[in-house]
């Protein structure tokens, strides 16, 4: 009954629906919505990660600080032995040594001397340069060098130095600025007026490079308060002192050891020019006797050792096989500057006359020489001058098939003699004219090779029908007889100097160093065998002349030619030995020494040129 009551209303509805749609407008449909869930289960796949800690261990090499202290630092031969004053960094006071760290680490040079090159590397300078007839020179600084104090480095700084040198004359300085008048042109422009033309002044007076002839510029604003520059020592460790403008700076100073730190605020970074070098420290060390230094440098406790013996090289090689020098065969070393020479004294017959020094030349066997005396490591000497890159040009020039000065001929030197007037005394063994002996006494200071070069020396000589006897002086009393010209012969360098030009080597000889009979002469480079006469004074003028000219110049060829015709002539110089200078440099540590498949710079440790090798040096591997 319910059921159709439901079902008679619906179709009631129904019908209203339809007459109220028939009598009206058409409705907007509608749009009934219905959300139906459906459940169903579907597949899912999930990944889990689970976090675990790990622990790995890494195996570090343990050094101990003294190792990495030991791998910062570079560790120098202190070369020349016990330092008596310490606190002496005055580099023109009397009894200075600068080979001590210096020339090498504190002070740097307005110019490089590179004899690789043979030019002069502009350093705290950028240019020097002549007028027209080399009586005016224009020198410009490098914009950036400072102090170590942070002053900064200018014209005022070369003015004060050159100043203090000239009126001064006391000072320990070997240059010569008398005639010179200096005056600033700007703070890095300073202009020399000289009395007479110098084409070698700037090679003079800021090329040579060694530690005893350097030119040191000084800072003005220090110096200039010092009462008497003379006996200033410059050191003051509270107040800094010494001050220079190099990349290190005394840490401290004993008689044995010298520590440098490196200054990290040094110019050349800034202004461009260099990096920093890579040793935070160098130190300057003195072991003792050759052996052990050569026992250090073996052990790795030096990096670089100075001047050892033949023998003492080979035995560190031996034990070390990470020690270098410039060569990898005999002779091993750089040449020295100073050639190793027979000098005669030419106020003393019969060593006046030439043809007697001519025959001791063919008396003199040099391979000999070179073997004993050098164990095979240096090279026969036919002339004075070094046999550097620079100088080679003008030896390749020497007549040699003219004047054969290697030519060993003890027949001949004989046969000379006996031109002479000399008669063999069969029971002795040696010459006589007049019955007096042909005898000799040969004079070199005290060095263990040279030691050994004259008593090999002393024999030949004997062989020949000389009484040639050795006679070995210190060094002092070596000096003060030969300036006093009270040797007969002498086994010496007086023709050391040239590096990049002839002339210095030529002028030693010169008859303008002469002076009256009994007065001494200025230097052991004074021309002190006294050569004289004819010769002689032809062989001066051209050098003269060479001297006129400027380094390089074409001109010098047929002059030096000319000039070296009558020194062979005359023979005042009996040449020995090309000395090489060897310098073992141990790669433990630092790589990148100079050598000769390396050949940036020279190799020597007591040059302003170090400063090239500091800058180079790399850290070895460990």
């Amino acid at each position: 009954m319910k059921s159709k009551s439901l079902a008679l209303v619906s179709l009631l509805l129904v019908g209203v629906m339809l007459l109220l749609t028939a009598c009206g407008p058409a409705p907007t449909p509608q749009v009934i919505k219905e959300t139906v869930v459906v459940e169903k289960e579907v597949p899912v796949e999930v990944t889990k990660v689970v976090e675990k800690e790990v622990v790995v261990t890494v195996e570090v090499e343990k050094v101990d600080e003294a190792e990495l202290e030991r791998r910062k630092t570079l560790i120098l031969d202190l070369e020349g032995g016990n330092v008596k004053d310490p606190e002496n960094w005055s580099p023109y006071r009397a009894g200075r040594a600068n080979y001590y760290g210096m020339v090498q680490a504190l002070s740097e040079p307005l110019f490089m001397v590179n004899m690789i090159t043979g030019k002069l590397d502009p350093w705290l300078a950028e240019s020097m340069s002549p007028n027209e007839d080399f009586s005016e020179w224009t020198l410009v600084l490098r914009d950036g060098v400072k102090w170590q104090d942070g002053e900064e480095f200018n014209a005022d700084d070369v003015i004060f130095t050159v100043e203090m040198i000239q009126n001064h004359p006391d000072l320990n300085c070997p240059l010569d600025f008398n005639g010179v008048a200096v005056e600033k042109v700007d703070d890095l422009t300073v202009h020399f007026t000289l009395e007479e033309p110098d084409p070698r002044f700037q090679l003079d007076r800021f090329g040579r490079g060694v530690d005893t002839s350097n030119f040191y510029t000084v800072p003005e604003h220090i110096w200039k308060d010092q009462e008497d520059p003379i006996t200033f020592r410059n050191y003051d460790p509270e107040k800094g002192w010494p001050v220079f403008t190099g990349p290190y700076k005394l840490e401290s100073a004993s008689e044995t050891r010298f520590t440098f730190v490196r200054d990290d605020n040094w110019w050349g970074v800034e202004a461009g020019f260099q990096d920093l070098p890579a040793p935070e420290k160098v130190v300057f060390i003195y072991y003792g006797t050759e052996e052990t230094r050569a026992a250090a440098i073996a052990k790795n406790d030096l990096d670089e050792m100075a001047l050892p013996s033949p023998a003492a090289f080979e035995t560190m090689r031996i034990l070390n096989a990470k020690i270098i020098s410039w060569l990898d065969e005999p002779p091993y070393g750089w040449v020295d500057v100073c050639t190793r020479n027979l000098e005669f004294n030419h106020t003393v017959p019969p060593w006046d006359d030439p043809e007697m020094r001519w025959a001791v030349n063919y008396a003199v066997n040099r391979e000999q020489l070179v073997d004993i005396a050098f164990s095979g490591m240096a090279a026969p000497s036919r002339n004075p001058l070094p046999n550097f890159p620079a100088l080679k040009h003008y030896v390749d020039l020497i007549d040699f098939d003219k004047y054969p000065v290697d030519k060993y001929d003890p027949e001949l030197a004989k046969s000379i003699f006996e031109s002479k007037g000399y008669v063999m005394n069969e029971s002795t063994g040696y010459y006589e004219k007049d019955g007096q002996e042909l005898a000799a006494t040969i004079v070199n200071f005290e060095d263990t090779i040279i030691n050994s070069l004259n008593g090999v020396l002393v024999e030949q000589l004997q062989a020949v029908g000389i009484n040639a006897v050795q006679d070995i002086q210190t060094i002092p009393n070596f000096v003060d007889n030969l300036v006093n010209t009270r040797l007969e012969l002498f086994i010496f360098f007086v023709s050391c100097g040239s590096k990049l030009d002839p002339w210095q080597s030529l002028d030693a000889y010169s008859t303008r160093h002469l002076g009256p009979p009994g007065e001494p002469l200025a230097s052991f480079y004074s021309n002190t065998p006294r050569w004289s006469g004819e010769n002689a004074e032809k062989y001066s003028e051209l050098v003269a002349e060479i001297g006129k000219l400027p380094p390089g110049d074409p001109k010098i060829d047929e002059l030096f030619v000319e000039a070296m015709d009558y020194w062979y002539q005359d023979l005042p110089t009996v040449p020995l030995v090309q000395n090489p200078i060897i310098w073992p440099f141990n790669q433990t540590y630092w790589t990148n020494w100079p050598s000769a498949d390396n050949p940036y710079i020279q190799p020597d440790n007591v040059w302003s040129s170090f400063h090239i090798i500091l800058h180079n040096l790399e850290p070895a591997k460990p």
